[in-house]
Formats: C-alpha cells, structure tokens, sequence
C-alpha cells in the first residue's frame, strides 16, 4: 500500500506540472481576462489526488503501454477541468458554501462570486476545447467519443443530476437504498466512470475490456463516496 500511495503521489505531482499548462490561454491578457484565468488556476491547481486523471493514464497504461499513457495526458487534463469546475461550484454560497478547499480559500472568497461561477463555467467549456483538439488524439472518432462520454458524465444523467438528488436528500427527503447507489452512481461514480471508459476508448479497447473496466469503475465510485460518508459520520473536520 505505501508502495501504490507513493505511486499517486508522483502521478499527481507530475500531472500537477503539466497541468498548469494548460491554464492558460495563450496570449497575453490583462484586467478582468487576466482575472478569470487566475480564478480557474485558483480553483484548478494546489492540491488534490487526481485520482480520476490516474484512473484514465492507468487504464490506458494496462491497455496500450507506457507511450500511450504519456499521451493520454489532454484528455486525462480535460476530465480533471470538469471535476475542478464542479468542486469550484460546489463550494458556492448558493451551495455548500464553503470558505476554504485543501486549506485555502475557495475561488469565491478568494475573488468574489461571480468570479467562482465564471471561472467554473470557464474550466467546464475548457475541458471541450483540450478534447476536441487533434494533439489530444489524431483519430477525431476517438476525439468525438471522449466530448460524448465526459459531457454525459457530467451532465443531468450524471454529476449534475447527483447533485439535485442530493440537495433533495438535505432537505429532508428519505431515500431507499437503490435511490442513495442512484445517488452516488451519478454523483460521485459518472466521473469515475468516465475516467475508466474514457481510458478504455483512448487506447483503442475492446468491447470485453470495456466491460471488465466499467463494472470496475462503477464498484469503485460507489465505494468512494461509501468511504467519504463514513467519514463524514465519524470524523472531525481536520481528519
């Protein structure tokens, strides 16, 4: 285990790197675009397993080698704009409202709120613009499958969706236990999903790995947010 921790460890600090790259936009910009550029950067870096971009390096790995892992960076990077804009909103007065993420201040406090709505509208779109380009993959099928599933990911049938039926669930509505799996399948497995099957189509897998990989992808999403309730139940805020 102290092997596999030390392994993510590394995966996260060099993906934290190269990362940053792509938080920028390119040209030199000043005032207000400056600003909404240092708010996704905020909201985006400092921190964090990466645990989704390592299940799609990963997968691509097991499926394709090293080189092809190496390569699946963009699209590892895209699925990681989508879960950095979903914390940055999550965070959100209108939300949890939350003044600190991995001990600094939530891109809302840090700027102001609308800035954390923009700057996650931002990093969301931005996610498209990295799939949809030909240096994320030279096949554009490919490139079109990814747009598919990480946008279905993320969408009503996926995280959004989770999160409605969670707010319902705060506000006091009792939930069976195939309405709480529904719950996290979308909430916190869609992008965990996306990150395997993602994996799988970007290394060319077939329909039998594909399988294997997605039944794996949903047990383990589902068993995530079982640890981080358990968490939340039995432990202080500091742990």
């Amino acid at each position: 285990m102290d092997d596999f921790n030390n392994y993510l460890k590394d995966f996260a600090a060099d993906f934290e790197k190269r990362f940053q790259s792509l938080l920028t936009c390119g040209v030199a910009l000043e005032g207000a675009e400056e600003r909404l550029w240092a708010a996704m950067r905020h909201g985006a870096l400092g921190g964090g397993k990466r645990i989704r971009p390592f299940l799609l390096t990963e997968t691509v790995r097991m499926l394709a080698g090293d080189q092809a892992a190496a390569e699946a960076f963009r699209a590892a990077a895209a699925l990681e704009m989508v879960h950095c804009y979903s914390l940055v909103h999550d965070d959100l007065p209108a939300m949890d409202n939350s003044p600190l993420r991995r001990g600094e201040p939530t891109v809302h406090v840090a700027f102001d709120d609308a800035m954390g709505v923009l700057a996650g509208d931002a990093l969301l779109t931005e996610c498209f613009v990295v799939l949809a380009d030909e240096a994320t993959h030279s096949d554009p099928a490919v490139r079109s499958a990814l747009v598919r599933d990480i946008a279905k990911s993320a969408g009503a049938d996926g995280m959004v969706g989770g999160q409605v039926l969670d707010m319902a669930a705060e506000e006091g509505a009792a939930l069976s236990l195939d309405q709480l799996k529904t719950l996290h399948r979308k909430k916190t497995g869609a992008l965990i999903w996306a990150a395997c099957s993602s994996g799988v189509t970007f290394a060319g897998g077939n329909a039998a790995a594909r399988q294997a990989i997605e039944t794996y992808a949903q047990a383990i999403g589902l068993s995530f947010q079982i640890k981080d309730d358990m968490l939340d139940y039995t432990s202080d805020a500091a742990t």
